[in-house]
């Protein structure tokens, strides 16, 4: 039997393998190509769902101004837009017009939808007469569905991309999978090693010993030299890989360690593989110590979370739970197992988020919606009963309608006072988390800026030349709210000490009365909306509740902070600080 030349046997196997590859890798290219942008698609049209459904929510009854609000929105989107109704009937429609569009709830996008989830369709619309990507969201109201929004974009744009990209693509493999074929072809025209030769450097490079090179002798022939040559090189790549791959084993080693979140691999032995310096932090570790190897037990020592890790071991699944540790330290735990090539299962990783002052901006979040809308409630109850009184003619003295309409009219003050620095303080807070503007201004001339919109005994104590980056009207705002604190609850015409002064690196702004004073205990929550030491008091002063937390905020926003020194019947004294820059 005659025997192929090694060139022969050598080209044709590797050019076979080499357009097996293309073919394989532009299907797979071309598959993910789709996916990654329909996934795209379907993204950005989520999103866009979730703005319109919130614009959209408060207009469902009101099919006009929401047939006109969805048109403006399609323009925006370049996208269909329809709203359903639980029933499945349309009731805004961007493209289409209503007496053509029969009941929906039957589609796969809107059955989704109606039961509280996202819904995602791609099919061929009939109407439109094209391929269409449909995404269905619920409408909600105070938490309850009311509805469905739809959105929907062609498809033909987006196949078209595609095809031009998988185009180029294929174009651009397909040159350099022709020059890959040429270089295999001149390559494997000069292999003609020897077998000692070749074990002898092998050999040599399985020990590590990439130094060694092949000594090409004048007698060899051009194959075994070029060969030679080639190995010789091959020797020199290899070490510089290897020093590549040990230099990005570091790199990912140092971001390991450096991740802000607790990160834990566990064995299927239950024994700890990796923990890096967050995670030692959270379970109070010695940060120099080396844990792997070690039983989890004998490190973690956390009931709660072994058994978390049994759990994620056992169901194979991503899980997600909160955990209190480190002293009421609030932490999402995020589970899912660690699978080989054929997906057995060899271990867990776990990653602890510190997400308790996200659960405390909750809280506050929640009680402060609870007081705006307590706060809110208790003047509008008093001016809708008093008005009834009046309308029904059960008040027939014109003295007694001039004493309620002075009621109504308090409160009404008071409701505007509650509204007016409800968006004093929502301004605030929006200049504190944005790049704060200012100028270094004169405090004292702050002072007395201030001053001079009252009439009552107000003597001021300010240190000359002491100036600081500012902005002067929120900072007004704050000195305003303490001077009509100090009035209303001081002594009738008792001097009010408003003073600025160095303290500590800082500028101290102060307002002293010589009020009723402040227990100890109320001095902690002083500074929260709504809190008052007595609310019959506070109503009857007209006062919002919100005066001491705006102070609070538009110190924060100046990077400084509030403080108070006050006892009963010795009055009080509310300091602003702020740092001093030169």
């Amino acid at each position: 039997m005659k025997r192929l030349k090694n060139f022969w046997i050598l080209s044709f196997s590797q050019v076979l393998i080499l357009l097996l590859y293309l073919l394989l890798q532009s299907v797979f290219v071309n598959q993910s190509f789709n996916d990654f942008y329909y996934l795209e698609k379907e993204k950005t049209m989520l999103a866009e769902a979730s703005i319109i459904e919130i614009q959209i929510s408060k207009f469902i009854n009101d099919p006009p101004e929401l047939q006109k609000l969805i048109s403006n929105l399609a323009k925006k989107t370049d996208a269909r837009i329809t709203v359903i109704l639980l029933s499945g009937r349309v009731v805004a429609e961007s493209h289409i017009s209503l007496d053509k569009l029969d009941n929906h709830k039957n589609r796969p996008e809107i059955k989704a939808a109606l039961e509280g989830k996202n819904g995602i369709s791609r099919r061929f619309s009939d109407t439109l007469n094209e391929e269409t990507l449909y995404l269905a969201t619920p409408i909600l109201n105070q938490n309850k569905e009311i509805g469905v929004l739809r959105i929907s974009k062609s498809m033909a744009n987006l196949k078209t991309s595609l095809s031009e990209i998988f185009s180029k693509f294929f174009t651009g493999s397909l040159v350099i999978t022709l020059v890959l074929i040429l270089i295999i072809v001149l390559y494997t025209k000069n292999l003609n090693l020897s077998l000692e030769k070749m074990s002898f450097i092998t050999q040599k490079y399985l020990k590590g010993d990439y130094f060694e090179k092949i000594k090409i002798s004048p007698w060899d022939s051009l194959e075994i030299s070029s060969l030679a040559k080639s190995l010789n090189k091959m020797g020199g790549q290899i070490e510089i890989q290897i020093a590549k791959i040990l230099k990005q084993q570091k790199e990912l080693e140092a971001v390991f360690l450096s991740m802000t979140e607790g990160v834990l691999t566990i064995d299927q032995h239950k024994r700890v593989y990796h923990i890096n310096n967050s995670a030692k932090k959270i379970f109070n570790l010695d940060l120099e110590k080396e844990y792997k190897g070690t039983p989890l037990e004998e490190v973690i020592r956390n009931k709660k979370v072994e058994d978390f890790f049994e759990e994620v071991s056992s169901s194979n699944i991503f899980l997600k739970k909160e955990f209190e540790l480190n002293d009421r330290q609030i932490y999402q735990v995020n589970g899912s197992t660690l699978t080989g090539e054929k997906n057995d299962i060899f271990g867990a990783l776990l990653v602890f988020n510190d997400i308790s002052d996200i659960r405390k901006l909750e809280q506050h979040r929640k009680e402060f919606v609870a007081n705006v809308s307590h706060e809110l409630r208790t003047p509008l109850t008093t001016i809708n009963g008093y008005l009834e009184n009046i309308l029904d003619g059960t008040v027939d003295s014109r003295e007694d309608q001039e004493k309620f309409l002075k009621i109504v009219q308090k409160h009404s003050l008071r409701l505007q006072k509650i509204i007016e620095d409800l968006l004093i303080l929502s301004q605030v807070e929006v200049e504190s988390n944005r790049d704060f503007s200012g100028e270094v201004m004169d405090i004292c001339a702050i002072l007395s800026s201030v001053k001079s919109l009252f009439n009552g005994n107000i003597i001021i104590d300010c240190e000359k030349n002491l100036k600081t980056k500012i902005n002067s009207h929120l900072l007004e705002i704050a000195i305003n709210n303490l001077l009509q604190n100090a009035i209303r609850y001081g002594k009738k015409d008792a001097p009010i000490i408003l003073a600025a002064k160095t303290k500590g690196g800082n500028i101290e702004i102060s307002v002293t009365d010589q009020g009723i004073g402040i227990a100890p205990e109320h001095h902690g929550r002083l500074f929260e909306r709504f809190y008052s030491v007595d609310k019959s008091r506070s109503r009857d002063f007209g006062g919002s509740g919100l005066g001491l937390s705006i102070v609070k905020h538009i110190a924060l926003a100046h990077n400084g902070s509030v403080d108070i020194k006050s006892s009963p019947g010795k009055g009080s004294t509310f300091s602003i600080i702020l740092p001093k820059v030169s």
